[in-house]
């Protein structure tokens, strides 16, 4: 019982440093795709709530419109 408790542990401690150098891993990885990917939108206008309008509205930009059936 003694010797089953030890391989356990330190199966287990061995489990968790891979999964460490996994997650490092992808970190690093996915750090790199998303400041490759920001640097196409750091220059980019935000689309607003306000900035597109309907025609079919009789208010103005800041009024609520829908054509939902109520």
């Amino acid at each position: 019982m003694k010797y089953f408790v030890i391989s356990f542990l330190v199966f287990f401690m061995g489990c968790k440093a891979t999964q460490t150098n996994l997650e490092d891993s992808y970190i690093d990885k996915e750090k790199n795709r998303v400041l490759d990917k920001e640097k196409a939108y750091v220059d980019a206008e935000p689309i607003t709530v306000t900035a597109g309008t309907c025609e079919r509205s009789t208010g103005n930009k800041n009024d609520f419109y829908s054509e939902g059936d109520y």
